[in-house]
């Protein structure tokens, strides 16, 4: 009865800061109930449509799509847009709805770690607000693929935390199996726990109990599981592969996406990458021994939080991990301030100040949203046009520079609300020479007279005919195998035979120096599509027999001849093909090709 007691009184003294912080969430991001699907959204919602509650349970088990290929296993984020999929279909508001109400539940568990870390309901609510308005969640609250597997997963490791640092305290086994139990939830949403045994490592470090030896066994029988779990999580259960990359090149990309993510914080740190981590550095030594032991472990789990995402994959709603552990150090930090210098209300200034540094940062959480808002228009803009020109039913549909907010789901937003599945070609134009670079390999046995619908950004949809746009345009395919090749002895040789009427440099290519392997025809073969990943673009190929693959990608991305192509992992010698671009020798069978440009002349 006493238990049931302290919790009513709890729930009524945390009350009024949950209201606040929920209303906060929904003034800031009522827009969003106007905003259209974009990116992979439609992908998603496309997999969904097909694969309906048998996929679900075929993706739980054996963590695939069956013929989709898909290399993360995420039930759980699979499991919530299952359902608002089964309730909302391709509404689009329902959507936003929830990425509402799952950043209020975030920024409400924020609100209420920090009253339990501070003892202060005015700085539990400053925490909740100013995580609830920081204008660098928009991306992962606006954006529906993110926030469906971002937001579950932070709200998981939230509570993983405040138990750890519960269970280093005070030992309960309750706070331990909570741990494990949290933990193993977010990693059905997304794989932000990979570095939590470091925040777990913390706690106990950090704990007032730190010294006694009998807890490190219990200790122990907490963090092994957790290690065990993460472990089976990345061999059993995610099919992506930890970057095969020199020890120098591992260490620069995390220097570089640790450094760009400090920046985003803090706009003042200087350009230089190791200048700006020694900064950091510098700065949280002196905080690390004025702070309290429970804010030396906020401090210590933000930089945790940091892996693996911020540190090998920096992008804007990866933040969001991060900030969780951020706002509760500096909420703490705060505190222990103020009863450091005896501060009779230094608990009150210090919850005022951080409450209206929120309302200062949600100024910027309109501009903010309406970036995205742009992007759903411009999707919106782009569907309306090949519905109102009826393209979504043709056999063959070829697209001219489909805008970033598309470039992962036209094909599926064409499906997902037009019903028909036309052929889809997606073109790009390198101007020097005057090329026409297109994905699929069969682009020019499409008539002349096949519409292309041009998307330039910023620009109303259009079509024009396929021999209006190509005109003088030499076509290339992006990925292709010849057999075949003409020896050119410099540059203007090279020019000469790219005017020569009749030469065909998809078959016949135009290469400056002689292979080393000896070129067949290539017969029927199979070229996977483009697949980014961290500093590489990877793909498959298969072929029966020994041919030259042709590389014609944009002529921003530098492929030089020190190794930044591989086969199977291994360096191979790299040729200039067709004046701007490269070929390799493909050995028969299938082998994983993958492309280390160098962008900018970095």
């Amino acid at each position: 009865m006493a238990g049931g007691q302290t919790w009513t009184r709890r729930a009524r003294h945390a009350s009024p800061v949950v209201l606040v912080v929920v209303a906060a969430v929904c003034a800031a991001y009522a827009s969003l109930l106007g905003h259209w699907f974009y990116s992979d959204d439609f992908v998603h919602l496309q997999n969904n449509r097909d694969l309906g509650w048998q996929g679900f349970l075929r993706f739980l088990v054996f963590a695939d799509y069956g013929d989709r290929t898909w290399v993360y296993w995420r039930p759980g984020w699979m499991l919530l847009f299952q359902s608002v999929f089964a309730v909302a279909g391709t509404t689009p508001w329902p959507y936003y709805l929830v990425c509402m109400l799952l950043h209020a539940v975030a920024a409400v568990t924020v609100a209420l770690i920090g009253m339990r870390a501070t003892d202060s309901r005015l700085l539990g609510l400053a925490a909740g607000l100013l995580f609830a308005l920081m204008p660098s969640h928009c991306e992962a609250v606006a954006w529906i693929s993110a926030t469906y597997n971002v937001i579950p997963a932070a709200i998981c490791l939230a509570g993983a935390g405040f138990a750890s640092w519960r269970f280093a305290e005070h030992g309960g086994w309750r706070a331990g199996v909570l741990v494990v139990l949290l933990v193993a939830i977010s990693l059905s949403f997304k794989e932000a726990a990979y570095g939590f045994p470091l925040a777990f490592a913390a706690a106990c470090l950090c704990a007032r109990s730190g010294a006694q030896p009998r807890r490190w066994g219990r200790r122990l029988l907490v963090f092994v599981p957790l290690v065990l779990l993460i472990g089976w999580h990345y061999l059993a259960r995610s099919k992506r592969s930890a970057p095969a990359v020199d020890a120098y090149g591992l260490w620069s990309a995390l220097a570089h996406h640790a450094a760009g993510f400090l920046r985003g914080m803090v706009p003042l740190l200087p350009a230089n990458d190791l200048v700006a981590l020694g900064i950091v550095a510098a700065l949280a030594v002196p905080l690390l021994l004025l702070a309290s032991p429970m804010a030396r472990f906020f401090l210590l789990w933000t930089a945790a939080a940091c892996v693996p995402y911020v540190a090998l994959s920096y992008g804007e709603r990866f933040a969001y991990f991060v900030h969780v552990p951020a706002v509760l150090f500096v909420t703490r930090f705060s505190a222990d301030l103020a009863q450091r210098w005896r501060w009779r209300h230094g608990a009150a200034v210090a919850g005022v100040l951080w409450s209206g540094v929120a309302v200062v940062a949600a100024l910027q959480v309109p501009s903010s949203l309406d970036v995205h808002r742009r992007k759903g228009e411009e999707c919106r803009r782009v569907w309306e046009f090949v519905d109102e020109h009826g393209l979504a039913t043709r056999p063959e549909l070829i697209v001219d520079a489909v805008p970033m907010s598309l470039e992962n789901g036209f094909e599926a937003m064409v499906e997902l609300f037009g019903g028909g599945r036309p052929r889809v070609v997606h073109l790009q134009v390198v101007p020097r020479p005057p090329f026409l670079l297109y994905l699929n390999r069969d682009f020019t046995t499409m008539p002349a007279a096949t519409p292309v619908l041009q998307l330039a950004t910023g620009d109303a949809p259009r079509l024009v005919d396929k021999a209006t746009l190509v005109g003088d345009l030499l076509p290339l395919p992006i990925l292709s195998l010849v057999g075949d090749y003409e020896l050119v002895a410099d540059e203007a040789a090279a020019q000469a035979a790219l005017r020569t009427p009749g030469h065909d440099l998809r078959t016949r290519p135009l290469l400056f120096e002689r292979p080393a392997c000896e070129l067949e025809p290539p017969g029927d073969y199979w070229i996977e599509s483009p697949v980014p990943e961290r500093n590489e673009t990877a793909f498959d190929v298969d072929c029966a027999r020994r041919t030259l693959l042709l590389i014609a990608f944009p002529v921003a991305v530098d492929l030089d001849r020190r190794g930044r192509i591989l086969v199977d992992g291994e360096p191979v010698r790299v040729l200039r093909a067709n004046v701007l671009f490269h070929a390799i020798c493909m050995p028969p069978g299938r082998h994983r090709v993958s492309l280390r440009p160098v962008f900018g002349g970095d």
